[in-house]
Order: structure tokens, then sequence, then C-alpha cells
């Protein structure tokens, strides 16, 4: 089973992020692999609910599903890729700077890809989706 963590320090408060990576529809401003939320239902994402994605893995074009797994508030936010490859995204979320910034550690789990494979395939595009969600809550 592969796992890969990043961490990096984005420069809003907590609760500025968590609304950016709770709504689903804001996925491909923080997710580098989603080009764009096809489906799902509007409004305020609820544990359970499935969203339709066109993505871009290794450079090929696929449909995935993303579906909210957990939600807990400012503070952790999971979501299950189910699709090919499946996995999950886990983002927690804790307050730096006295509340002004939130340090992100963000974790990727892909059951069918090695630990090793999976951080040289994916390692850079989850280095980008950080980079990416920094510039999304600015």
């Amino acid at each position: 089973m592969g796992n890969l963590h990043k961490q990096a320090i984005v420069p809003a408060p907590p609760d500025t992020v968590y609304a950016l990576v709770s709504d689903m529809h804001n996925a491909p401003n923080f997710i580098t692999a989603i080009r764009q939320i096809t489906s799902g239902p509007a409004g305020v994402a609820a544990v359970g609910q499935r969203y339709g994605a066109a993505a871009t893995f290794l450079g090929k074009p696929t449909n995935v599903t993303l579906r909210v797994v957990a939600l807990d508030p400012l503070r952790r936010v999971v979501i299950a890729l189910e699709g090919d490859p499946a996995g999950t995204l886990i983002m927690n979320l804790t307050p730096e700077r006295g509340g002004r910034a939130t340090r992100v550690d963000l974790s990727l789990d892909v059951p069918s890809v090695a630990g090793i494979l999976l951080g040289a395939l994916m390692g850079g595009m989850l280095d980008e989706s950080l980079v990416r969600l920094g510039q999304a809550v600015r």
C-alpha cells in the first residue's frame, strides 16, 4: 500500500482554508489532478456525497468520483477518490501564527501503488496541489 505525506503552511486562517477544501466544487483549485467537477450536489458538502470529476493521472484523462468521507469543521477533510487509481486524500488543518495561517498536512493513500512508486509518480503532484491551495486562499 502506498502512502504519501506532504505538509505546507498556507497563508490563511483555518476557517478560510476549510471553507475552500470542504467544498468539492473547489477541488480543481487545490487538487492538481482534477480538471473539472462534472456532477454532484450544490451547496455545502456532507459526508457520503459523491461528485463526478474529470481528471488527469500520469498524463492520461480519466473520470473519477470524489466521495466525502469525513468533515471535521476547521480541522479535517477526507475525500475518497473512486476510480483508477483509487485512493484517499486526507487533509488535516492546524492553526499557525496565532491563527493567521494554517498548517496543512496532506496524505494520499493509494492501496494499488507501492509506496516508493507512489512518491515518484505523485509526489510532485501533491507539492503542486499545496502551492495551488496557497494561491487559492489569497
